[in-house]
């Protein structure tokens, strides 16, 4: 099936995939992508489902599988973006500027709406520091300023630097961890990957590529910064801002200062902004995870740009038209069109999109799960799932059991020798069902959704999925990975803006005490605008991090 769908590919046609269930997307993603060996965009409804396909393809693809963020604040709100998501987009967009092996892209729909720095821009701010090599140490300094870096007596943030002597210390884009460069002279001794916390080495490098920290970068030449307050002028006067507003961000831009919502004005900082889809190479696939649940999405997603435009407008404060800042519908429609495309619908129907149809049969877990849930009191669930295992191995097929990390699947292969199937453990990713018929395969990372590929007699149980809530991030994830850690208790402060995976920023307001069923548990209270609340069980707490975007306002 997947030498038929590259084909068509290879062809320059469109294809509508029909029938795949939980996370057979994924592992048809992967198998596509090494097979065609040609990258790969793939489109979500919702960051959350963005997040799931690319935990997914580390069990299916041996290429990096890349997520680019979305900003994670409502258009045209006084607020800046987390400044690590801005450093993980533009890591990502750099990646793919100048890959020369395959990729897969994951993104939201909304995160591929907003328009970003052009592409020649990040290509000429990128700077490449080689070990032994000669290097400018004050024309490097300058450079990272200009790149958005800020200084600091310690790094502990992305866009950071510090000197001590011939000690350069920098927060890149795109690291999990800050570099140590030592200089002698011009010339760089060595670069190193260092904790921030204990201050030690832990990795030598032989080069590093030094990425701008956001897309809002102030001109260093006076002249290009009387340009960009002409610009600014310009729009005030056309769009009748507000003379207040105005001058107060006017004196900002004069002294190249952030403030909150500075995003919203990439247009005057850069007349010519580009789109992710101006970084992808023409032989892109461009795939959809769910078009119907896309479409939706965007149409929410259009609805508050414009509403949240018409309101801003309203009070005459310093926005920009939304096509300016986001892609128009007829140009996403125009620019989409030049790349063959991949469709996942559930069901065909007769509003699906024009291309040849391919169905794969496929079922999920759902019953699977159900028939668990019935037998937990009576007998506990391993039980009844072992009687499919064995099922399933007595019928020739191969199996495979996503566990949550290594621990887990040893584990699960502990119980599972107990109702007498033959086991083993292996490392993600599995290119090729080897052991097929003869044992039950454990691997180390996580499965949004189990499915079975009754054609290709295969399995894949998801752990997370059958006994518990899934946790992103458990498992190994090859590419870029968010830079995000999850905050302690300790650090929450009454009033403290944080950020929850699933709905965004909201403002913590304390403990409370709930009683559900009978049975009593404590929660994080998160209060959303217009007042809406958030309970988020104290278990949970991994699922929200402190917010660190520049802002004097509250969401």
């Amino acid at each position: 099936m997947e030498n038929r769908l590259t084909a068509l590919f290879t062809e320059g046609r469109s294809v509508n995939i029909i029938g795949l269930r939980g996370s057979g997307a994924a592992f048809h993603l992967g198998r596509t992508a090494r097979l065609g060996q040609r990258p790969i965009l793939c489109l979500t409804p919702s960051e959350t489902a963005a997040q799931h396909l690319v935990q997914d393809l580390a069990l299916f693809a041996d290429i990096p599988a890349l997520y680019f963020p979305g900003h994670e604040i409502p258009p045209y709100t006084p607020l800046s973006p987390d400044s690590r998501t801005v450093a993980e987009r533009l890591a990502v967009l750099f990646h793919i500027h100048s890959a020369d092996k395959p990729w897969i892209l994951v993104m939201s729909v909304e995160a591929l709406l907003r328009r970003v720095l052009p592409r020649a821009s990040l290509a000429s701010l990128a700077e490449l520091v080689m070990r032994g090599e000669e290097t400018d140490r004050d024309g490097l300094i300058a450079s990272l300023t200009a790149c958005g870096y800020d200084g600091a007596n310690l790094v502990q943030s992305v866009g950071e630097f510090s000197l001590r002597g011939g000690i350069l210390d920098i927060f890149p884009t795109g690291f999990e961890m800050p570099v140590r460069l030592d200089f002698c002279g011009d010339t760089v001794e060595s670069i190193r990957r260092f904790d921030p916390i204990s201050q030690r080495s832990v990795e030598d490098l032989e080069e590093v590529v030094l990425l701008p920290v956001s897309d809002i970068l102030y001109p260093a030449a006076e002249q290009e910064l009387r340009l960009l307050l002409k610009r600014f002028q310009g729009a005030a006067a056309e769009l009748a801002w507000d003379n207040e507003r105005v001058k107060v961000m006017e004196d900002c831009l004069e002294q190249r200062r952030r403030f909150p919502g500075v995003e919203f004005l990439l247009p005057l900082f850069h007349e010519k902004p580009s789109t992710v889809l101006d970084y992808l190479p023409d032989e892109t696939i461009v795939f959809f995870s769910s078009p119907t649940a896309i479409a939706e999405s965007l149409a929410l997603c259009r609805e508050r740009i414009e509403a949240n435009f018409a309101e801003a407008a309203a009070a005459r404060l310093p926005v920009l038209p939304p096509e300016r800042i986001f892609l128009p519908e007829n140009e996403w429609r125009e620019r989409l069109a030049r790349f063959p495309q991949g469709r996942f619908y559930d069901f065909a129907h007769p509003d699906m999109e024009d291309g040849e149809t391919l169905e794969i049969p496929c079922g999920n877990h759902v019953l699977l799960k159900q028939q668990l849930e019935l037998q937990r009191k009576n007998q506990g669930m391993m039980p009844e799932l072992t009687r499919q295992l064995h099922l399933w191995l007595a019928a020739g097929e191969a199996v495979f059991f996503a566990c949550r990390t290594r621990r887990h699947a040893e584990h699960m292969a502990e119980l599972l020798r107990q109702y007498d199937l033959p086991v083993a453990i292996t490392e993600a990713p599995v290119l090729e069902p080897a052991s097929a018929g003869r044992e039950i395969v454990l691997v180390d990372s996580p499965l949004a959704a189990g499915f079975d590929l009754p054609d290709a007699r295969l399995h894949w149980v998801s752990e997370s999925e059958l006994f518990g809530e899934l946790r992103l991030g458990a498992g190994k994830k090859k590419g870029v990975q968010r830079n995000r850690p999850p905050v302690s208790f300790e650090e929450l402060q009454l009033g403290d803006i944080v950020v929850h995976t699933a709905h965004g920023l909201g403002r913590y307001e304390g403990l409370v005490n709930i009683v559900l069923g009978g049975i009593a548990n404590d929660f994080f209270q998160l209060v959303y605008r217009d007042g809406d609340k958030l309970y988020v069980p104290v278990d949970q707490l991994k699922v929200i991090s402190k917010y660190q975007g520049l802002s004097d306002t509250e969401p």
